[in-house]
């Protein structure tokens, strides 16, 4: 998967899961990584959740 879907995706499940922050990281990389399976290496899938979660208001 390039990066423009793994920032949607990521988006998508952030919503989904009703993430509220940090706390939830776990949650979120759960769900995309369900998707994702062994399409992305998951330090990238990673670091793309912290990125986009940090920036959640």
């Amino acid at each position: 998967m390039d990066e423009d879907e793994l920032v949607s995706l990521i988006g998508a499940k952030i919503e989904e899961t009703g993430a509220q922050g940090m706390k939830d990281f776990g949650r979120v990389m759960k769900a995309v990584m369900e998707v994702v399976g062994g399409r992305a290496d998951g330090s990238a899938v990673s670091a793309l959740v912290k990125n986009l979660m940090s920036k959640q208001k």
